[in-house]
């Protein structure tokens, strides 16, 4: 087994002991992103189960992709006995890098086939500086699955923010101010709405760089 086959079956077995982390893989590689197409297809059958909000282990992975995959799904689980956000992130890390570079080499086999052939150097040329910048696609697209979009949200809701504090906590308390806010202060005349906004900016420049005009 080699070391990309051996880091796809750890996170098929990862995702089989610790079926929660799958948001940790789902967001980071895609099934034909796999270069064992077996592990790919494991792989793709973990996301329909969580899609159908489905069990998922060993016993349902079997039943979904037949007794002829029984082998291969308990040489994952024992690959990894146990499982972690970290172990999860770097397995799906290893799985989307192989990824790349077999891309990479493919990509740059069809250069060196049309050097060969003898294209337009143009062509050749804005073909080796895409590979170059690095935009080689790898198997993704734009697209998601809604539970890919949902998954991703829900991280995002569930990450600890920490807004802006104004000084008053009266305001604090029901007003949270982000980054990127556009807030307007209304009044009436001559009822301190500048001496307020001043106290306001001398407030969050003590933590954050700011203009006031």
């Amino acid at each position: 087994m080699t070391t990309r086959t051996e880091a796809e079956l750890s996170l098929i077995g990862a995702l089989l002991v610790s079926p929660e982390l799958l948001p940790y893989a789902s967001g980071e590689v895609s099934p034909n992103e796999f270069y064992d197409e077996r592990a790919g297809q494991l792989y793709r059958h973990i996301l329909e189960l969580a899609q159908e909000d489905r069990q998922i282990d060993a016993v349902t992975l079997i039943q979904r992709a037949g007794e002829d995959s029984k082998e291969l799904i308990m040489r994952c689980v024992e690959l990894v006995p146990v499982a972690s956000v970290k172990s999860v992130q770097a397995y799906a890390g290893l799985v989307r890098e192989e990824a790349k570079r077999r891309v990479a080499g493919e990509r740059t086999a069809a250069i060196y086939e049309m050097l060969e052939e003898h294209e337009p150097l143009e062509k050749i040329q804005a073909q080796a500086e895409e590979l170059a910048q690095g935009l080689v696609e790898t198997g993704t697209d734009d697209e998601t699955t809604i539970f890919d979009g949902l998954t991703r949200m829900y991280e995002r809701l569930e990450e600890k923010r920490e807004y802006i504090k104004t000084g008053f906590s009266s305001l604090d308390r029901c007003l949270y101010i982000d980054r990127g806010d556009y807030i307007i202060l209304g009044g009436r005349p001559s009822a301190g709405k500048t001496a307020f906004s001043l106290a306001l900016a001398q407030r969050m420049a003590q933590r954050l760089n700011g203009v006031y005009f």
